[in-house]
């Protein structure tokens, strides 16, 4: 894409998929919306 969102998307992934592993210590829940898509709760209903 010329407007560069497919690289900011990929940047985007990345930072999320480190988060997702890294969980436990940054305190956050991930769950499955009902489309399947990925929630994070880095604070609403956890400590965050």
């Amino acid at each position: 894409m010329k407007d560069g969102s497919a690289f900011l998307n990929d940047n985007a992934q990345r930072i999320v998929d480190g988060m997702i592993g890294d969980a436990e210590r940054l305190r956050i829940v991930v769950s499955r919306g009902p489309l399947g898509e990925r929630l994070i709760d880095a604070g609403a209903k956890t400590v965050g």
